[in-house]
């Protein structure tokens, strides 16, 4: 984590917070991070594709990557990395990137080339972009054609990828891969080449449930960092500050919990594997359910 949801739920709540502040000043909190940029400038958006977000100053572009652990917070902690001093109503605020692990990243840049193609290499984000089944298809099926060893990649390490025709789309993590996958009834070892049309359906169907329920139905440990700002926000988007996402999905009155994710057996007492399949990460899966 961050994934796709919590990083526009981060969006979405500075947007509300420092959209037409100043920003007056930029420290580094750590060796990691060299900051130069020309302030005082204006915050004239903040928006999200996928894991990535970025700030549209008046002559300069900051993107942030968050890695395992990142977020962006008015509270500073023993691993705050960067302090961004802002100017709201003649008063002086103070935004931290806090990231525990540091694996997260902050580029700086005048040139708007270098947003566009950040923001170009990335897929379709799941979560606000309209896509169909048929879409999801296509990609799984230009994806296998493209490269004959495409067909023996597996669908965990296929879903993982963020860039553009590599992937179906931008904003899943390893949490958000193991859940759809379990609900899918889908092997994390299953082949791009062995998907069933069927396979297909379901997948795209629980993409579209999960993606929405994670966003608007969340309480795991990385929304809490925003949890008051979460609290109004149905109201918010009945009042049209924001925008709902995923219109086209019902989650009801449905929570978003892990079924799988973490977890030693799901809640039919089947036994939860945990596979080293992608590097760095641990998929949570049950072959009881899963094929």
């Amino acid at each position: 984590m961050p994934e796709g949801c919590e990083v526009a739920m981060m969006r979405d709540y500075l947007y509300y917070k420092i959209k037409n502040t100043k920003l007056e000043k930029i420290d580094s909190l750590c060796t990691k991070y060299k900051l130069d940029l020309t302030l005082p400038q204006k915050i004239l958006d903040i928006n999200s594709k996928g894991k990535f977000l970025y700030m549209t100053l008046e002559k300069s572009y900051i993107l942030f990557t968050f890695g395992l652990t990142g977020y962006l917070s008015f509270s500073k902690t023993n691993h705050s990395r960067a302090k961004f001093t802002i100017r709201k109503k003649g008063k002086l605020y103070c935004l931290y990137l806090n990231d525990e692990i540091n694996y997260g990243s902050i580029t700086m840049t005048d040139d708007k080339k270098v947003l566009d193609k950040k923001i170009n290499s990335l897929s379709r984000d799941l979560l606000k972009d309209n896509y169909t089944t048929n879409d999801i298809s296509q990609s799984i099926n230009e994806f296998i054609n493209k490269r004959e060893k495409n067909k023996e990649v597996k669908i965990v390490e296929f879903l993982m990828n963020q860039e553009k025709n590599k992937s179906l789309g931008c904003g899943i993590g390893n949490y958000m891969v193991c859940e759809l996958l379990y609900r899918s009834k889908i092997s994390p070892h299953r082949k791009m080449s062995e998907l069933s049309d069927n396979d297909v359906v379901q997948l795209t169907n629980q993409i579209k449930y999960l993606f929405k329920l994670a966003f608007y139905r969340n309480n795991n440990s990385y929304m809490e960092h925003y949890k008051n700002f979460i609290d109004k926000y149905d109201q918010m988007i009945i009042n049209n500050k924001f925008r709902m996402y995923r219109s086209d999905t019902n989650i009801s009155n449905d929570v978003f919990k892990y079924l799988c994710y973490g977890r030693e057996k799901d809640n039919n007492g089947n036994k939860i594997m945990k596979d080293k399949i992608v590097k760095g990460r641990t998929t949570y899966w049950s072959p009881y359910v899963q094929n």
